[in-house]
């Protein structure tokens, strides 16, 4: 499943996907199959080729495009975007692909500074209304008939992207509310099997994403390539070196984290002590013996009681072997050249959480004080039994603390958001 915004060269995907759309729900848009059968090319090319104030996406899924969305600013109305064209093919339906439409044209909007989205929806399409109402639309009391029929009504819904008068939270950020999505950074050598005991909980409290900090040599490249595929807001968790990461992301878009959680990490540089091991490994890894690494590695990675715990040996060399030496010497480039995080500590305005193992050997108790003492209102959380990899070591107490975070009471319980017919314009 992917969403990609759609181009001048997508005219006649995009145009296939209108008609399928006014096709299968006649009553759901402002426009009629019969009047845009007669647009000509140039009138698909333009609306694919969008510009400054338009843009529309297409969703696919499975090799094929099933989903559109459209987004424009309203000329009249500064700082107001109006969301358009919501279809999904029902084949594809309840599958997350509306969800991740709406997602792309909010986070659109969020870049260029809009203040408040707007659409409208047929009455008596509860499945639309529910998607919208869980991303944090709201009715505005304000309905008319629908211009294609006019025997039919529609209510106008808004979402508010407002920036915080006052308090710390969010950092000149967005309000959306409903769901937030979670967004989790793995560490070195690490791969989505590190949050693999914690999925569960966390995934009954909205999207989960686990980003991928293995394609980058630089901190700044990681980060930059996670933000680019990311919600329009999310709650932002990394263990170790994604700690190192999400206070990248922070330094780039504070507006988009809506809260944040930092695990077995720390905002300080690489000493050159740190830097010459890191070097060591890189020589090994690129002298074909990076199966050594995991093993070297092990004792430091996991509490003292489980050294001799072969399953937990057995999964630190899998995700070893899933990140692999390439993308490991990678890593170790971005960790040795990241920078100093601490000046940036108290300018975190987003509720915060840091999580640390009692025996973490590698990012200790104190420097986890550290960032807690750094970050205003920030909640330290000292896991005991637990060391570097604290998911494993203790993953319920680790996920029970996670679930806390995730769970502030600006945030809605999910639920089923890929609903069946989705309205547009």
């Amino acid at each position: 499943m992917e969403v990609r915004r759609a181009r001048a060269a997508d005219w006649e995907a995009l145009r296939d996907l209108r008609l399928h759309a006014l096709a299968d729900a006649p009553d759901a848009f402002a426009s009629t199959l019969e009047a845009e059968l007669a647009f000509p090319e140039a009138e698909w090319r333009r609306r694919a080729a969008g510009g400054p104030a338009s843009a529309r996406f297409i969703a696919r899924d499975g090799g094929a495009d099933v989903g559109l969305a459209a987004i424009f600013a309203e000329p009249a109305t500064p700082g107001r975007m109006h969301l358009v064209s919501m279809w999904v093919d029902p084949r594809h339906r309840r599958r997350g692909l509306a969800r991740a439409l709406v997602d792309q044209a909010l986070r659109w909007a969020v870049e260029r500074q809009a203040r408040e989205v707007i659409l409208w929806v047929v009455d008596g399409n509860s499945s639309a209304r529910r998607l919208y109402e869980r991303v944090g639309f709201r009715p505005t009391g304000e309905r008319q008939p629908l211009p294609s029929n006019p025997e039919l009504t529609e209510s106008m819904l808004r979402l508010h992207l407002e920036r915080s008068r006052h308090g710390r939270e969010p950092q000149g950020g967005v309000h959306m509310a409903g769901p937030i999505p979670i967004l989790l950074i793995p560490g070195l050598l690490a791969s989505a099997r590190l949050f693999e005991q914690q999925l569960p909980a966390l995934w009954r409290l909205g999207p989960v994403t686990i980003a991928d900090q293995t394609r980058d040599d630089t901190v700044a490249g990681i980060a930059g390539r996670i933000l680019a595929g990311a919600p329009p807001r999310f709650a932002l968790a990394g263990l170790s070196m994604g700690g190192y990461v999400a206070f990248e992301i922070l330094r780039r878009a504070p507006e988009r984290v809506a809260r944040l959680a930092l695990v077995d990490s720390s905002a300080r540089p690489d000493t050159p002590e740190q830097t010459q091991r890191r070097l060591g490994q890189i020589e090994l890894a690129r002298g074909g013996r990076f199966g050594e690494i995991a093993d070297q590695q092990f004792p430091l990675l996991v509490h003292r009681s489980r050294h001799g715990d072969a399953a937990a040996r057995e999964l630190v060399r899998l995700m070893a072997d899933e990140t692999g030496p390439e993308a490991f010497i990678r890593q170790q480039q971005a960790i040795m050249d990241r920078p100093d995080s601490r000046p940036g500590l108290a300018a975190i305005g987003c509720p915060t959480l840091v999580l640390v193992g009692d025996d973490d050997q590698l990012t200790p108790p104190a420097w986890s004080e550290e960032l807690a003492a750094g970050i205003p209102g920030a909640r330290l959380v000292v896991v005991a039994g637990a060391g570097h990899l604290s998911t494993l070591d203790q993953p319920e107490r680790v996920t029970e603390a996670l679930v806390a975070w995730a769970s502030g009471e600006e945030l809605t319980p999910p639920g089923d958001v890929a609903g069946a017919q989705l309205p547009g314009r």
